[in-house]
């Protein structure tokens, strides 16, 4: 899982509760749709993203129509974004930014989704779309908005990751010790992470 804001994640275990169980439900709801392929169904790209559309507030859902990186363009499988719709009805479906580094400003937001139209933004979907795209897989994305469009990521939300991408605590110790200026803008994502552990909570309590 990922997000764009891309690096900042929430705590990994809540991507392995939520995550998980979703895309279980995920899976057994849309099976059926997929057995005529023949084809393996892998779970869709699930985390949260950094909004790139103004007025995207924290914790909306985006279903990818497509996954749009430099020269790349993958669309996503129409069946299973249906399904992935259904269970989440208040979900914008359009295109979501996959980038290879942390997407900081207001500005480069602005510029990345001007180039791209993509609502959200994260640093895995796209990878995750080119391997189902050179394997002939089908392939889905949902994301929770969790910085919105208008929202500086602080110097620490971008410090190094541990494993599982869990931020280092004396990292992020360092950098606010070296410029604590940052603090508010550092209990603002929290809240901002908050709002999106909710949103990805009641995505997992959706049911048909």
């Amino acid at each position: 899982m990922s997000t764009g804001v891309q690096r900042f994640q929430l705590p990994t275990s809540i991507f392995r509760s939520e995550g998980d169980s979703f895309q279980i439900d995920y899976v057994q709801r849309c099976d059926s749709r997929q057995e005529a392929r023949f084809t393996p169904s892998p779970p869709p790209s699930f985390g949260v993203a950094g909004g790139l559309a103004p007025g995207l507030p924290p914790g909306q859902w985006i279903v990818a129509s497509a996954i749009v990186s430099n020269d790349e363009h993958h669309a996503a499988d129409r069946l299973w974004s249906e399904c992935l719709l259904e269970v989440l009805p208040r979900a914008k479906h359009a295109a979501i930014a996959g980038v290879d580094a942390t997407v900081n400003d207001p500005n480069a937001k602005r510029a990345l989704h001007a180039r791209t139209r993509a609502l959200g933004v994260d640093m895995e979907s796209h990878v995750a779309a080119r391997v189902a795209h050179d394997h002939g897989l089908p392939f889905a994305a949902c994301r929770v908005i969790l910085d919105p469009a208008h929202r500086t990521l602080p110097p620490a939300a971008r410090v190094s990751l541990r494993a599982q991408a869990v931020p280092d605590p004396r990292a992020v110790l360092r950098s606010v010790t070296a410029e604590p200026s940052q603090l508010p803008g550092l209990i603002r994502l929290a809240l901002d992470a908050s709002i999106a552990k909710i949103a990805l909570r009641r995505g997992r309590a959706a049911r048909p």
